[in-house]
């Protein structure tokens, strides 16, 4: 059962959601693999400040099988890994969902978002596109306080001997 609340006092922030992830025209699967790992990078071009994520929501279509992303802050010149922004080590596109997540992006973060599919039962290539006919490697992060800027999107780089492995801990 869902419970709506009604009020007159409007919340200090608004809301909004950082989309993290590949390019999805970018996408391109070959067929016939039991593992094929694509991965992500992007750097946060968030205006100065301190942006509280809430929730991640991992988006892929039905050749999904993992998504993960790493959250990385410069720190003294060095990247250091923050944690894993969401994490899915057993992804069903039937049960997609949003996970509760205390995450703080600033600007310069970076991300890496990696995806693994199963395309062994396909003949040919699949792309990347909305239809669930195709592919996408998305997490999407409600957060506050919302600003311009919501999409860190990077190109799908193939990883090369992909392993069977969890990342989620």
């Amino acid at each position: 059962m869902i419970k709506r609340k009604l009020t007159t006092n409007l919340r200090t922030h608004d809301a909004g959601y950082f989309v993290i992830g590949v390019k999805t025209n970018t996408i391109s699967l070959p067929p016939a693999k039991d593992i094929y790992q694509i991965d992500s990078y992007c750097q946060s071009d968030v205006p100065p400040g301190d942006y509280h994520v809430f929730a991640s929501g991992l988006h892929m279509h039905t050749l999904g099988r993992q998504i993960w992303t790493e959250h990385f802050r410069n720190i003294n010149g060095t990247s250091v890994k923050i944690s894993n922004i969401g994490c899915d080590d057993f992804f069903d596109f039937n049960q997609q969902r949003f996970t509760p997540l205390d995450a703080v992006i600033r600007p310069g973060d970076s991300f890496i978002t990696h995806c693994v599919w199963d395309t062994s039962s396909k003949s040919v290539n699949t792309k990347g596109c909305e239809s669930p006919a195709c592919e996408m490697c998305l997490n999407f992060l409600p957060y506050y306080p919302k600003v311009e800027t919501d999409e860190c999107l990077g190109e799908a780089i193939p990883v090369s001997n992909p392993q069977k492995e969890q990342h989620c801990s």
